[in-house]
């Protein structure tokens, strides 16, 4: 009996990864085209990325409105006689948000521009930080109306994790804050966000080795917790990605505790709280792994990486269905032989995206490679009417065994929350927690994992919150 369970679930991870397509290129320049960033709403998937101009850098962006089957041409964001680097974009309904690098002021300062109109025109660059001192490493996530930024800036005379916030979708900026105060470097930030809730993780030399820690805010980067040392070994851990759902939080790094570099894995299911123990997860062996990245959908957690376990640098990506308690095996998504890097993973619906770039046509271009059944536990959006208002409708079936769906109407953009609890209070699964534009959406839930009795689901926006009752019997 148990053989034939785990030859189901064999064939059935096997299927799930069957469904990746060829890569596909999605830029051709005679010039390097590299350092290319994601984000998703319910509509579009939006890129950005550095491109080589002689010896300049400049700043591309581009979108897709049906899963990668059509592009729209190349816009130009920035070019200026400078260098521009290391682009990031979030998104908020029709609302698109970009920064990066600049150098046009003879250091490293951090510039912005917004679309408001889902990236078919764009505002003018603003310059963010106003200092004589570097500033790198920047990282981008909004909710609503209110835009997050952190990053790496050395005007304390070592590096310090900075932060600063915009309350009206990037028309005013709020001033920088300094999050990190030890005399040793502090560096390669990254941001989750829930709602009101902020998460911040790092790579900090202050045990004297590099070691990845938190902090967090719960009133939309008002006050913030201490901070919050997560990894405790000799070796340097570094890269950290986090990645948000509800009270659960992912973070993956990359971490030399085996001698070679490898990826791994820790999960807090209480908002940051607690922490659970360290996970391997790349199964590679004398070989390295580099630069992951983290996205979670409910459920499902997605991490793919760099690894060079094939003689060469190749993407790496593996799932959990499970709020990462338990993980598939890895899955080598590049065969080219020459060098892929720096992956990126979104979901668009059920389909997942994997962005990187490599050298296969003799200079870096980027690439990606999609699942249109990587990420089941996917939303539709079964109408682009605009509701007048929110609502949050009864499930159907009700009661259910074990598949149930839920609608709910969304009247203007945002982030939605939509979490199901147990009669005892207890979170037992997030459905939704992403930003949506205006429509009427599905979502179905598959209880098959949970015992009979009712079960209450709460959705939560800026401006809404309702919750309602289901039953489940088995």
């Amino acid at each position: 009996m148990y053989k034939f369970i785990l030859i189901i679930c064999f064939f059935s991870g096997m299927s799930s990864f069957s469904q990746w397509e060829q890569d596909i290129q999605l830029t051709n320049y005679p010039l390097q085209s590299y350092t290319q960033n994601v984000a998703a709403d319910s509509i579009f998937i939006h890129v950005v990325w550095a491109k080589s101009e002689g010896n300049f850098l400049e700043i591309f962006y581009k979108k897709t409105s049906d899963n990668g089957l059509t592009w729209s041409p190349d816009i130009r964001l920035a070019f200026i006689p400078g260098t521009c680097e290391t682009p990031k974009i979030t998104v908020s309904g029709n609302i698109v948000h970009v920064v990066w690098i600049d150098h046009r002021n003879g250091n490293k300062q951090i510039y912005y521009m917004r679309s408001i109109d889902s990236g078919d025109n764009w505002s003018d660059a603003v310059r963010l930080i106003n200092t004589t001192y570097d500033s790198e490493d920047p990282q981008l996530k909004c909710t609503g109306t209110n835009i997050h930024l952190i990053w790496t800036d050395v005007r304390d005379g070592n590096a310090e994790i900075y932060y600063k916030k915009s309350s009206n979708s990037g028309i005013n900026w709020g001033n920088d804050e300094r999050l990190t105060n030890n005399s040793f470097n502090s560096i390669e930030p990254s941001l989750g966000i829930n709602l009101s809730d902020i998460h911040i993780v790092w790579k900090d030399y202050r045990d004297g080795n590099a070691e990845i820690y938190y902090k967090s805010s719960q009133n939309s980067g008002q006050n913030w917790s201490s901070d919050i040392r997560l990894t405790s070994n000799s070796a340097l851990s570094g890269l950290p990605e986090i990645s948000v759902s509800g009270a659960n939080i992912h973070i993956v790094w990359f971490d030399a505790r085996e001698i070679y570099y490898k990826i791994f894995y820790k999960k807090s299911s209480d908002g940051g709280l607690s922490w659970g123990s360290d996970f391997l997860l790349s199964s590679n062996i004398n070989q390295n792994a580099f630069t992951p990245d983290l996205i979670v959908s409910g459920n499902m957690c997605h991490v793919v990486w760099s690894d060079t376990r094939d003689n060469n640098y190749d993407i790496y990506y593996k799932q959990s269905s499970d709020i990462g308690s338990n993980w598939s095996a890895d899955y080598r998504l590049t065969t080219d032989i020459d060098d892929s890097y720096s992956p990126n993973v979104i979901f668009s619906g059920t389909n997942l995206f994997v962005f990187w770039y490599d050298n296969r046509t003799g200079h870096f271009e980027i690439f990606y490679n999609k699942n249109p059944t990587g990420n089941p536990i996917g939303i539709n959006n079964i109408s682009s009417d605009i509701p007048y208002e929110f609502m949050l409708e009864q499930n159907f079936p009700n009661p259910f065994n074990p598949m149930t769906k839920i609608k709910f109407h969304i009247p203007e953009p945002g982030n939605v929350s939509m979490e199901i609890y147990d009669a005892l209070g207890r979170n037992v699964s997030t459905l939704v927690n992403e930003n949506l534009t205006p429509g009427i959406y599905e979502i179905e839930w598959n209880a098959v994992n949970q015992s009979s009795g009712i079960y209450f689901y709460k959705i939560v926006t800026s401006e809404f919150s309702e919750v309602k009752k289901m039953v489940l019997i088995k």
